[in-house]
């Protein structure tokens, strides 16, 4: 199981966007009180602004891929806030590949390939995170894949 480090939950998001629009909007009135009118509008939209900008990072970061293998199939589950996918491929001919060619100041990407397929995992993940993945998919293969090879009787 890969999850994304996001521990809010929508409703606890949905608390924090309501106290900083209340701490705003109250200082907001309290100028508007005194004469300075036009600061109310513009803390209205930087309120909206805000809770949009929170509710599409909160959206986008929730995710999580559950990838399990039997020896002839893996299964991965991907959820999403706002999606869930299910693909299945055929664990003997997979592959484990980490592409670093975009430099170092990017995190790698981690792919599965079977059969012509490729699916990336762990987009969500940090750095390390994303390389101890692919160790632990590695070694989840390296027993049944077609690309490990075999250990000889002469070495």
């Amino acid at each position: 199981m890969a999850k994304a480090n996001f521990s809010l939950s929508l409703q606890q998001l949905l608390f924090v966007i309501l106290a900083v629009s209340l701490l705003t909007l109250v200082l907001a009135g309290m100028l508007a009180s005194q004469g300075f009118w036009p600061i109310l509008l513009i803390a209205v939209i930087q309120t909206v602004l805000v809770a949009l900008t929170l509710y599409r990072a909160w959206r986008e970061a929730w995710a999580q891929e559950l990838i399990e293998s039997d020896g002839e199939t893996i299964l991965i589950s991907r959820k999403t806030a706002s999606s869930s996918l299910s693909i299945r491929l055929d664990a003997r001919w997979a592959r484990v590949m980490i592409d670093q060619t975009r430099g170092r100041w990017y995190a790698p990407q981690i792919s599965l390939y079977s059969l012509g397929e490729e699916i990336k995992l762990g987009r969500f993940l940090a750095t390390g995170e994303r390389i101890e993945l692919a160790n632990q998919l590695r070694r989840l293969l390296s027993r049944g894949s077609a690309w490990t090879k075999p250990a000889r009787a002469n070495d």
